[in-house]
């Protein structure tokens, strides 16, 4: 059976919404909307309880204890200009003690942290606003959360649906059409509820990014490192 690639887009705390979508044979299978660790874990655990590779979009290794990291920077300074800029992160903020949510999450289901994918079962941090300007080459990110207004966002998340469906024609392929939310997702989209389902989008994205990864190592970049942090984004911007 083929490999399983897992998008988390993972909130910072419990009471927010995290987002996930699993992926095998370019096919999406399922995905879901959930909020606590054990909810997350529990839906996590059939996909990898053998080979896989999850994206995460939440840092992982956060060793500074101040300012941001060197991959943040790498990121803002690449896609900046895109309005693809990457938030700071350190381990003075709250989130990230003792140890960031996503990396915990990660322990919990055994997954190596190491982008180089040494062992079948890895985990790495993923960032959805520059793989869209990188994968669909956009001038700048689009305008689809929350602090943006509600037109705008509607027609952005349009353009989202659109962006991803396409991904049915790419190398390594994603049929999204096939997941059993995906009309409910176009519905609520249409029905301009579109914070039901932001999360849940950007884990489909996040899904590609390891899968591109994976498949298509020569595709991918990864900023920064182990020692200090990493962030992995597609590369159709660099080429």
């Amino acid at each position: 059976m083929s490999t399983p690639f897992v998008g988390v887009d993972l909130a910072w705390g419990t009471k927010s919404r995290t987002g996930l979508c699993a992926a095998r044979s370019g096919v999406v299978l399922d995905s879901a909307t959930l909020h606590t660790d054990a909810e997350i874990i529990e839906w996590l655990r059939p996909w990898t309880d053998g080979p896989c590779v999850v994206g995460i979009d939440a840092p992982l290794i956060v060793p500074n204890q101040t300012g941001r990291r060197a991959c943040e920077g790498m990121i803002t300074k690449t896609f900046g200009p895109n309005h693809a800029g990457a938030h700071s992160s350190n381990a003075s903020m709250p989130a990230f003690r003792p140890e960031p949510r996503g990396a915990s999450l990660a322990k919990a289901l055994d997954l190596s942290l190491d982008p180089a994918l040494p062992e079948p079962r890895g985990a790495i941090e993923t960032y959805p606003h520059p793989a869209l300007v990188a994968l669909f080459r956009l001038e700048k990110t689009l305008k689809y959360k929350k602090k943006h207004p509600k037109g705008v966002r509607v027609q952005a998340m349009g353009v989202l649906l659109e962006c991803l469906e396409s991904l049915a024609g790419e190398e390594p392929r994603l049929d999204v059409n096939s997941a059993p939310r995906w009309a409910a997702i176009v519905a609520a989209v249409d029905r301009g509820l579109l914070g039901k389902v932001e999360d849940e989008l950007d884990a489909y994205l996040c899904a590609y990014i390891a899968m591109n990864h994976a498949l298509r190592p020569e595709r991918s970049h990864v900023w920064g490192d182990m020692a200090t942090g990493y962030i992995v984004t597609p590369v159709g911007i660099l080429a």
